[in-house]
């Protein structure tokens, strides 16, 4: 059915129409005069009435209407099999099926997206549709495949690096982060959707790069800066002398950290012991009869952390930390023995922690943290010196790099961001404490500029999106480099979740798609009906030089 928005009851159309009407005769009313006996008056006639009818057409801009396709564009990705694509598409019953590279004709008012892997230039391609759909966007991944993947981007020798993502296994295996041939750590990942939390302590500086490793394949190589570390100050506060932590402060010591060694030999005598100029000491170590302390307590209400060593009855040790601190640590004990053997010279307590959400665990000993205002930090293990006695100094160091990197104070000023970090993609950079805080940063070829946080006047914040890939360097309050990845094993979720927040104003359309009309109009350009009057007038003036 033909329809048209021009407006009958305006009086300035009324107007128009009637000049029409006057055009009409005063045209066919010349041609008679003129022309009635020509043998080409009924071709004038004709060419004249469609002239007046091709400007009528002008005005009223007539349209017809036809039944509303669907509503709903339903694109599948390659990666997707066709078992799960038939399942979407039974419960999208009225959607209509659509191919990537016809993207350009799409006429649905809500595009559903299905899986990940579309070519490179199809994301930048939706964000340019004139009349942009309201993205919706179901997910495929397949077993073995990560759905997420987060580290940290820069970090200094010794901190913690934490690797967290989700991923589906088919089967009982386990996930593992691998430097060469050393196992950092690992998870036992169960079939079906697996969260994950991976840690190790930072053992270099400069350039690190470290394996993600499921069973025997690599899923993806992690890259991340690492600053040099900064010496730590340890407080020894014990009630009496024992070999184990003597030995503990001779090593800090012969590492560069300065140690303030306080003991306790008699009710007036005690025993002082000063390395490297020890000041502010941050963290302190001492037994559990000390967590009532007031220096104790008022170290932790400051913001330090405390390592507490050499428990003798777990439980009644942790009710007391728990108490004086607010902590929530709890045990189990998984062996009648005295103690557990971890290796022939390292031994534990029989017991292994309950941890909770809010608690760190080291990921090879028994040793957990948990942040109260500052760090309470407990330890499992018994005496760690033989293994320096057996001439394992390596392995001393490793226990206590993990030990330390729990107990570490938060640095001074530092810079973070969340690896990985792809090319093309917006990511978000922070700079804390800095003494001058940078205005702009310099990263590879590109300057960002900062943005002051609202909470913190200490903080800035910038967003920045790789235009590089590689190791690219970053010119901030302290050189460091940044890793930009070309490409991922799931870059393209990363894309797409990108794609779906910038389209949240069009999303916010959805609940009107229900409302929309059964029938669609189809309308024909503006350059059309100047086309027509243009080659009617042509028509017109052409028959008059015949």
């Amino acid at each position: 059915m033909i329809q048209s928005d021009f407006d009958y009851t305006l009086p300035l159309n009324q107007a128009i129409l009637l000049l029409l009407v006057v055009l009409l005769l005063l045209q066919c009313g010349l041609l008679f005069r003129k022309h009635r006996h020509s043998r080409r008056f009924a071709v004038r006639i004709g060419l004249n009435v469609l002239l007046w009818a091709a400007i009528m057409t002008f005005v009223f801009k007539p349209y017809f209407l036809t039944d509303r396709q669907s509503a709903t564009g339903l694109i599948i990705s390659k990666n997707v099999p066709s078992d799960f694509s038939r399942q979407v598409k039974d419960s999208l019953v009225s959607a209509e099926v659509m191919q990537p590279d016809k993207l350009d004709d799409i006429s649905s008012d809500t595009l559903i997206l299905i899986g990940q892997d579309f070519p490179k230039d199809f994301f930048a391609r939706i964000k340019k549709l004139k009349k942009a759909p309201v993205v919706r966007w179901i997910p495929y991944f397949a077993s073995g495949q990560l759905q997420a993947l987060h580290w940290k981007g820069i970090v200094r020798k010794g901190e913690m690096q934490v690797i967290s993502g989700t991923i589906k296994s088919a089967e009982k295996q386990v996930l593992k982060v691998r430097f060469g041939s050393q196992t950092l750590d690992s998870a036992l990942l169960v079939k079906g959707l697996n969260d994950f939390s991976l840690m190790f302590p930072v053992f270099g500086f400069g350039r690190t790069a470290t394996e993600l490793v499921l069973g025997d394949q690599t899923l993806d190589t992690l890259r991340f800066f690492a600053r040099p570390d900064e010496k730590l100050t340890i407080r020894f506060l014990l009630n009496s002398p024992d070999f184990e932590s003597r030995n503990l402060a001779n090593w800090l010591g012969k590492n560069g950290h300065s140690v303030l060694y306080e003991a306790t030999l008699s009710r007036d005598i005690k025993s002082t012991l000063n390395l490297n100029k020890a000041k502010d000491p941050d963290p302190i170590v001492t037994a559990p009869t000390s967590a009532t302390s007031p220096v104790i307590k008022k170290a932790v209400s400051a913001g330090k952390s405390v390592l507490f060593t050499g428990l003798t009855d777990v439980i009644r040790d942790l009710s007391t930390i728990n108490a004086a601190f607010g902590t929530g640590f709890r045990a189990r004990r998984i062996s009648n023995d005295d103690q557990i053997a971890l290796s022939p010279e390292l031994n534990a307590l029989p017991y292994a922690f309950v941890r909770n959400a809010l608690q760190d665990q080291a990921p090879h000993y028994p040793v957990i943290a948990e942040k109260v205002t500052g760090r309470v930090v407990v330890s499992l293990l018994n005496e760690t010196f033989p293994l320096q006695l057996a001439g394992d100094s390596v392995g001393y160091q490793r226990i206590w790099n993990e030990i330390l990197a729990l107990a570490r104070p938060v640095p001074d000023s530092n810079a973070s961001w969340t690896a990985p970090l792809v090319k093309g993609i917006q990511h978000e950079l922070r700079w804390n404490n800095f003494p001058k805080l940078p205005a702009s940063v310099r990263i590879g070829n590109d300057t960002v500029f900062s943005t002051p946080s609202a909470l913190n006047s200490a903080s800035v914040t910038a967003s920045f999106r790789p235009s590089e890939s590689g190791w690219v360097k970053v010119s901030e309050p302290e050189e460091a480099e940044m890793y930009v990845q070309e490409t991922s094993g799931f870059v393209n979720a990363l894309r797409m979740k990108e794609l779906v927040k910038s389209a949240k104003p069009l999303n916010a359309r959805v609940a009107d798609v229900a409302k929309l009309p059964a029938k669609t109009p189809i309308r024909l350009p503006d350059w059309a009906w100047y086309a027509i009057l243009m080659v009617v007038f042509a028509a017109v003036w052409i028959e008059q030089k015949l």
